[in-house]
Protein backbone atom coordinates (compact mmCIF):
# COMPACT_ATOMS: atom_id res chain seq x y z
CA UNK A 1 0.00 0.00 0.00
CA UNK A 2 1.71 3.45 -1.28
CA UNK A 3 -0.45 5.63 0.92
CA UNK A 4 -3.51 4.97 3.28
CA UNK A 5 -4.76 4.23 5.86
CA UNK A 6 -5.28 0.38 7.78
CA UNK A 7 -7.01 0.26 11.24
CA UNK A 8 -6.64 -3.42 13.04
CA UNK A 9 -8.41 -4.63 16.27
CA UNK A 10 -7.03 -6.29 19.19
CA UNK A 11 -6.56 -9.09 17.50
CA UNK A 12 -5.00 -7.65 14.34
CA UNK A 13 -7.89 -8.00 12.15
CA UNK A 14 -8.23 -5.10 9.24
CA UNK A 15 -11.60 -3.10 10.32
CA UNK A 16 -11.19 -0.73 8.35
CA UNK A 17 -8.76 -0.17 4.95
CA UNK A 18 -8.19 2.76 2.79
CA UNK A 19 -6.40 3.57 0.01
CA UNK A 20 -7.39 7.35 -0.01
CA UNK A 21 -5.23 9.80 0.92
CA UNK A 22 -5.76 12.21 3.57
CA UNK A 23 -5.74 15.90 2.96
CA UNK A 24 -2.68 18.42 3.41
CA UNK A 25 -3.32 22.06 4.32
CA UNK A 26 -0.77 23.89 1.95
CA UNK A 27 -1.20 27.53 2.80
CA UNK A 28 -3.98 30.11 3.71
CA UNK A 29 -4.56 33.94 2.40
CA UNK A 30 -6.45 36.51 2.75
CA UNK A 31 -7.74 38.13 -0.78
CA UNK A 32 -9.05 41.77 -0.62
CA UNK A 33 -10.31 43.77 -3.13
CA UNK A 34 -12.61 47.17 -3.45
CA UNK A 35 -12.93 46.62 -7.09
CA UNK A 36 -16.11 44.65 -8.47
CA UNK A 37 -15.89 42.15 -10.87
CA UNK A 38 -12.23 41.72 -10.69
CA UNK A 39 -9.86 38.80 -11.38
CA UNK A 40 -6.84 38.03 -9.31
CA UNK A 41 -4.27 35.39 -9.52
CA UNK A 42 -2.80 34.39 -6.03
CA UNK A 43 0.60 32.64 -5.69
CA UNK A 44 1.15 29.56 -3.92
CA UNK A 45 4.65 27.78 -4.61
CA UNK A 46 4.69 24.15 -5.28
CA UNK A 47 0.62 24.50 -6.71
CA UNK A 48 -0.16 22.14 -9.79
CA UNK A 49 -3.34 21.56 -11.98
CA UNK A 50 -2.78 18.07 -11.39
CA UNK A 51 -6.93 17.09 -9.81
CA UNK A 52 -5.16 16.82 -6.29
CA UNK A 53 -5.94 20.60 -5.40
CA UNK A 54 -8.51 22.40 -3.93
CA UNK A 55 -9.48 26.05 -2.57
CA UNK A 56 -12.29 26.63 0.10
CA UNK A 57 -13.25 30.22 0.26
CA UNK A 58 -14.78 31.88 3.35
CA UNK A 59 -15.74 35.58 3.66
CA UNK A 60 -14.13 37.67 6.05
CA UNK A 61 -16.26 40.35 5.83
CA UNK A 62 -19.10 41.33 7.81
CA UNK A 63 -21.37 44.43 7.89
CA UNK A 64 -19.71 46.51 5.49
CA UNK A 65 -21.05 44.24 1.87
CA UNK A 66 -23.57 42.83 0.72
CA UNK A 67 -23.34 39.56 -0.99
CA UNK A 68 -19.24 39.35 -1.74
CA UNK A 69 -19.14 36.89 -3.80
CA UNK A 70 -15.78 35.06 -5.25
CA UNK A 71 -15.40 31.84 -7.60
CA UNK A 72 -12.14 29.94 -8.47
CA UNK A 73 -11.37 30.55 -11.95
CA UNK A 74 -8.44 27.82 -12.46
CA UNK A 75 -6.10 26.26 -10.79
CA UNK A 76 -2.07 26.80 -12.49
CA UNK A 77 1.21 25.92 -11.97
CA UNK A 78 2.21 27.95 -8.19
CA UNK A 79 -0.86 29.42 -8.00
CA UNK A 80 -4.74 30.16 -8.98
CA UNK A 81 -6.70 32.82 -10.07
CA UNK A 82 -10.58 33.71 -8.66
CA UNK A 83 -12.99 36.18 -9.47
CA UNK A 84 -14.40 38.61 -6.69
CA UNK A 85 -17.56 40.84 -6.86
CA UNK A 86 -17.63 43.03 -4.30
CA UNK A 87 -21.16 43.82 -3.62
CA UNK A 88 -22.74 47.14 -2.53
CA UNK A 89 -20.08 48.17 -0.49
CA UNK A 90 -20.82 50.84 2.67
CA UNK A 91 -18.96 53.40 2.77
CA UNK A 92 -18.23 53.40 -0.81
CA UNK A 93 -14.73 52.33 -1.99
CA UNK A 94 -14.30 49.88 1.55
CA UNK A 95 -12.48 46.29 0.40
CA UNK A 96 -14.00 43.15 0.92
CA UNK A 97 -12.21 40.05 2.31
CA UNK A 98 -11.59 36.61 1.66
CA UNK A 99 -10.04 33.81 3.71
CA UNK A 100 -8.57 31.48 1.10
CA UNK A 101 -7.19 27.94 2.26
CA UNK A 102 -4.89 25.74 -0.27
CA UNK A 103 -5.19 21.70 0.06
CA UNK A 104 -4.00 18.79 -1.50
CA UNK A 105 -5.50 15.46 -1.14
Amino acid sequence: MAFGLQVRNASNQIRLDTTDRTFRLWSIATISTTADNTNLTVSVPGMRNDGTWEVLFQTGSTGNANMPTISLNSIYTNGYSVRVTTGFVFPAGSAVYFYATVFRS
